[in-house]
């Protein structure tokens, strides 16, 4: 190991006696300004402190922090040291180690991991506070997020709760599973075997992957490292199934976004704000995913991450809903009746749902129904879904030529017994009045 300074290029340190002769080093951290931990491919960690004799000289003093023997360490994490946590997870083939780099090392908590024997375990924390934080355990398509309480660990306190389990429907394991600091707490960003980027809602349990031409990448393996093959393949064979899908140092998150190492190149990974992504709908004509989108935001399902952009929320969803119409009115290119009513279908469902979910009534009635009304087939569909929200008396004070219009058709088509509890859920005023 060499540290070298940037500023001046000279080689502060140097030792070639950290790790044991047959092994090779996985992966390096300071955890202070003179002092290392080392991960070795046997699965071991070790401390070495650098300090300085009395003519000034300098020399190291190694420990082993923790023996592969006891079960071998892929990856270790270290909160900053300005979060004054003084933690430190060692993640192993079966669990996961919580501990302290104040007391000796002491072992303060233990996750299990569980999961394919060609599947890395995956570690990720997410600090909500001084004393909470979210600690995000993964193998193959499982995903575990725990809530823990730092100054309730090691004590008979339970410091740590299960808070969700999610299990993807994936074809091949998790390679990296990372929080997006700049997103929902909820969000994850993953990373599978084929090299796939996933966008995971913890809270939903979803999983969203983009266009395969656009989310795939190419990332860098450290495969020969955890099979030792430059040191004679001196490893287990634990390790080595592991070794076929270990990119734990190929992922690091810089501010607000996630930094891949590729072959020949890095990719950057940012989730965008709330008016860049309603653009991205926009550019791609996906109106439907565009209303859907703004919905969730007016309804509070999604956390909005900036206030200005929700502070419009309404003149948006209303725009967004004009441009949904503009396309279901231009109906499809084949001519095709069946076509057109899937068309037809599609659209004015999601009409409905956005414009009565964000209570935009005035839109629906003034924008949405004058201009569906005038094709025979769009304005049947329209009816025919406006039927539940009538039902559900969700509907604040129809006018009266659209209540003419839905009981009429309810006469027509025979569905008396819809309409009867159709007239009770309407107001005497929206029948009455013409």
């Amino acid at each position: 190991i060499q540290i070298i300074a940037t500023s001046t290029g000279t080689i502060e340190f140097s030792t070639n006696t950290v790790v044991q002769m047959d092994r090779g080093i996985l992966q390096i951290s300071f955890l202070s300004n003179r002092s290392l931990l080392i991960l070795d491919s046997g699965g071991s960690v070790y401390e070495v402190r650098q300090k300085k004799g009395i003519l000034g000289t300098r020399k190291e003093e190694s420990r082993c922090v923790f023996s592969g023997c006891n079960g071998e360490v892929v990856h270790f994490a270290l909160p900053p040291p300005t979060t004054k946590m003084n933690l430190l997870f060692l993640v192993s083939l079966t669990k996961v180690l919580v501990v302290s780099t104040r007391h000796g090392g002491a072992v303060l908590c233990a996750f299990p991991v569980h999961g394919p024997p060609d599947a890395p375990p995956l570690l990720d924390y997410r600090i909500e506070s001084p004393d909470i934080l979210f600690v995000l355990i993964g193998r193959g398509e499982k995903l575990w997020l725990y809530r823990v309480v730092v100054s309730r660990l090691g004590s008979r306190t339970a410091a740590a709760t299960l808070h969700r389990t999610v299990t993807e429907s994936i074809k091949h394991p998790l390679v990296s599973a990372r929080f997006h600091h700049s997103g929902s707490s909820s969000l994850v960003t993953a990373i599978d075997a084929q090299e796939r980027v996933l966008s995971i809602d913890l809270s939903k349990g979803t999983v969203m992957g983009g266009d395969p031409d656009e989310s795939t990448i190419q990332c860098v393996f450290a495969t020969a490292d955890y099979k030792g093959l430059a040191f004679g393949g001196n490893v287990s064979a634990a390790m080595r199934a592991v070794a076929e899908n270990a990119a734990y140092s190929s992922v690091v998150r810089a501010g607000a976004s996630l930094l891949i190492l590729g072959p020949s190149i890095i990719y950057e990974l940012t989730v965008m704000d709330e008016q860049q992504q309603l653009e991205t709908y926009y550019n791609r004509h996906e109106y439907i995913s565009a209303a859907l989108y703004l919905l969730d935001l007016a309804s509070g399902r999604l956390r909005a991450r900036d206030p200005h952009f929700i502070s419009h929320i309404h003149l948006r969803v209303a725009e967004c809903l004009r441009l949904l119409l503009e396309d279901t009115v231009v109906g499809v290119n084949s001519g095709r009746v069946a076509e057109l009513i899937a068309h037809y279908r599609r659209n004015i469902d999601v009409l409905l749902r956005v414009s009565v979910g964000s209570r935009l009534f005035d839109v629906l009635y003034d924008d949405i129904y004058p201009i569906l009304e005038k094709d025979s087939l769009s304005k049947a569909v329209l009816l025919e879904y406006l039927d539940d929200y009538v039902l559900d008396g969700e509907l604040e004070r129809p006018p009266p030529v659209i209540v003419s219009d839905y009981l009429s058709n309810l006469i027509n088509e025979g569905h008396f017994s819809q309409l009867q509890s159709a007239v009770v859920r309407i107001s005497i005023a929206s029948i009455c009045t013409r």
